[in-house]
């Protein structure tokens, strides 16, 4: 049998089982470790986009335009 899952959806699928290890069976380091272990992997899902918004965020504040009216200059 082959079964397909998206990274994304095996760190939902952990933080799944986290939630359901601490509250129902107060199993704390279990859902410790599958919660790291999630985090990591949406880390590096979103590492390039999270990179790409930063930079984004740091030239866009100096490239300031003003609006239409004339008035205070927009931040794109």
């Amino acid at each position: 049998m082959i079964y397909s899952i998206s990274k994304i959806e095996a760190a939902v699928e952990q933080l799944d089982w986290a939630i359901r290890l601490f509250l129902d069976h107060k199993a704390y380091i279990p859902a410790i470790t599958l919660a790291g272990a999630a985090e990591e992997i949406i880390g590096e899902a979103v590492k390039e986009e999270s990179a790409h918004n930063k930079l984004k965020e740091k030239f866009s504040a100096k490239l300031e335009m003003p609006n239409r009216k004339g008035q205070t200059p927009l931040i794109l």
